[in-house]
């Protein structure tokens, strides 16, 4: 539930409405470079685009297509089932 940008990567690669990209080291890409990418889409933040050929994946932070949008902030919150 973090919503803006703390200036710590571990914290910002996670904020919602964000794009985090990172190039080099990591899974089978074997590199001495490993970077982090963190970006807000969020609205009051500037918003963004983000498109994928040709079509509109994300606008302000928000997955646009609806075959996505279960990926939007309000659909990934959910309550703790706890058994008595």
């Amino acid at each position: 539930m973090i919503t803006k940008p703390i200036t710590d990567t571990l914290f910002d690669e996670k904020m919602a409405m964000s794009l985090h990209f990172t190039p080099g080291n990591g899974g089978d890409n074997k590199s001495a470079i490993h970077w982090d990418l963190v970006t807000s889409h969020a609205p009051e933040l500037g918003g963004g685009e983000i498109w994928f050929d040709g079509e509109l994946i994300r606008k302000d932070g928000r997955f646009v297509p609806e075959y996505l949008q279960c990926m939007n902030p309000e659909n990934l919150t959910r309550e703790l089932i706890t058994e008595d």
